[in-house]
C-alpha cells in the first residue's frame, strides 16, 4: 500500500493570492493525519485535501493503538483483539476488573492504514503523497504556505502530525518511554482473556516502570516494559527473561509526552496527533482522542467554520502528574489504589475522558487526600501566578 500522487488544477484562493495546491493539508499521514482525512471524506468535505508524509509505505506494522471501546468510530473494523478483563499489579497484590461492556481493544497499524485508504479510496478531491518532507510551515495571507522537499505547497488550513515537544509552561511533564517485543514463547505462559495494563512488580531503581502484557494467545503476547519519567534513556530486554524460551518476531516502541502544555496557537495551523495534545496525560491513551478530535475539526470545516482547539479535562491530569513526578515511589501504590477503589465502568470513563461530576468526585474521594489536596492548591497557584492574580 503505497502513496497516490495525483496531478490535479490548484484551486485558487482569490485573484490576488497565490494559487493554492488543496484546501486542508495534512503534515503526516500516520494515525491522526489519516484519522483526519477519513473523518473529513465520511462527512462529504468538498474540498481538496492533500495529506503529505516523508515515509512511502504503509503496509507496516510499526505501531499499536489500544483504548477502552467507549463509543464508535471509523477503524471499528480494524480491531484485532478485545479483552473483556483487565488486571493491575503492585507489591504482591492484583485487581482483576471486569469491562466486557467496554471491552479494551487493540488495533494494529497495517490494518488501521489499510482501513484508512480504503475508505478513503473513492474519495476523489482526497490524495496522499509519500515521500514528501515538510520543513516549516508559515501562515500567509488567506492560509499557510509549507516548504517541503517536494517545492512549496500552499493551502486554506494545514494540520499538524509531526512529532514535537511544546515549551515548558510551568506544569508538570513527564515521559512515557517504552520498548514493546511481540514474542512466541515455547510454553503456554499468557491468559488470553486478560489484559495486564500495568504490573508494578517490577524492579523500579531506573524510576518509575512497568509491564504491560497484551495475550494474543497462550503462547503469543505484545510484553511492553514502560516507564514515567522526567527523561528517556535506552530500554533493554529485562522483562522477558522470566518467559522461559522464546522467540522475539517484531518490536516496536515510542516515547509519548505526558503534558498539559500546548503549542501557541498560529494562524491557519492547528496541531493534532499528539503535538496536539490528544495523549491523555496521565496514561498516555491517545487513539480514542485522536477520533474525536478528529471529527470536531472535521464537523467544523464542513460547516466552513474554523478548527475548533482540542479541549479536554485537563486540570486532574495537571494534578495528577505532578504528584507522580514530586513522589514517584508511591506511585504504583496510587495507580492500583485507582483500579481498586472505582468500579469499572467509572474507571474506564475517567481514563477516557467521559466522566460525569460524579464520577470525578469518586475518582477524587479513592485517592489519597493528602498529596492530592497539596498538588491542588499548587496548581492553583501556578495558575494564578501565570496570570498576574498571586
Amino acid at each position: 500500500m503505497r502513496g497516490r500522487e495525483e496531478t490535479r488544477a490548484p484551486a485558487r484562493a482569490s485573484a490576488a493570492a497565490p494559487p493554492r495546491d488543496a484546501d486542508v493539508l495534512v503534515v503526516g499521514a500516520g494515525m491522526a493525519g489519516l484519522s483526519l482525512a477519513v473523518a473529513l471524506a465520511e462527512r462529504g468535505f468538498g474540498g481538496r485535501v492533500l495529506l503529505v508524509d516523508a515515509r512511502e509505505d504503509w503496509d507496516v506494522d510499526d505501531r499499536t493503538w489500544c483504548s477502552f471501546a467507549v463509543g464508535p468510530h471509523p477503524f471499528v473494523g480494524a480491531v484485532a483483539h478485545r479483552w473483556a478483563r483487565v488486571r493491575v499489579r503492585e507489591g504482591g497484590r492484583e485487581r482483576l476488573l471486569d469491562v466486557g461492556r467496554t471491552p479494551y481493544v487493540h488495533v494494529p497499524a497495517r490494518d488501521f492504514y489499510r482501513a484508512a485508504f480504503a475508505r478513503l479510496g473513492s474519495a476523489k478531491r482526497f490524495v496522499v503523497r509519500g515521500g514528501v518532507r515538510v520543513d516549516g510551515l508559515v501562515p500567509e495571507p488567506g492560509g499557510v504556505r509549507a516548504e517541503t522537499s517536494a517545492g512549496v505547497l500552499r493551502a486554506r488550513w494545514a494540520f499538524d502530525a509531526r512529532p514535537a515537544l511544546p515549551p515548558p509552561g510551568g506544569t508538570p511533564r513527564l515521559f512515557q518511554h517504552f520498548r514493546g517485543f511481540f514474542v512466541r514463547t515455547e510454553a503456554p505462559r499468557f491468559e488470553p482473556g486478560v489484559a495486564t495494563l500495568m504490573d508494578f512488580d517490577v524492579d523500579q531503581g531506573r524510576g518509575l516502570r512497568f509491564r504491560y502484557v497484551l495475550p494474543f494467545a497462550a503462547d503469543r503476547a505484545l510484553v511492553e516494559d514502560t516507564y514515567f519519567t522526567e527523561t528517556t534513556f535506552p530500554i533493554g530486554e529485562a522483562l522477558l527473561e522470566d518467559l522461559g524460551a522464546h522467540v522475539v518476531e517484531r518490536e516496536e516502541g515510542g516515547v509519548i509526552p505526558m503534558t498539559v502544555d500546548r503549542f501557541p496557537v498560529r494562524p491557519g495551523i492547528r496541531r493534532i496527533g499528539l503535538a496536539g495534545g490528544v495523549a491523555k496525560p496521565s496514561t498516555g491513551y491517545a487513539f480514542e482522542f485522536a477520533q474525536r478530535d478528529a471529527a470536531q475539526i472535521a464537523d467544523a470545516l464542513v460547516r466552513g467554520a474554523p478548527p475548533p482547539p482540542f479541549r479536554r479535562q485537563a486540570f486532574l491530569d495537571e494534578v495528577f502528574l505532578g504528584v507522580l513526578a514530586r513522589d514517584p515511589a508511591e506511585a504504583p501504590a496510587l495507580f492500583y489504589r485507582l483500579f481498586d477503589r472505582n468500579p469499572p465502568a467509572r474507571l474506564v470513563r475517567f481514563l477516557s475522558e467521559r466522566a460525569t461530576p460524579l464520577d470525578h468526585l469518586g475518582v477524587m474521594a479513592s485517592l489519597p487526600k493528602r498529596p492530592f489536596i497539596a498538588e491542588a492548591l499548587r496548581r492553583v497557584h501556578a495558575r494564578a501566578a501565570l496570570f498576574g492574580l498571586a
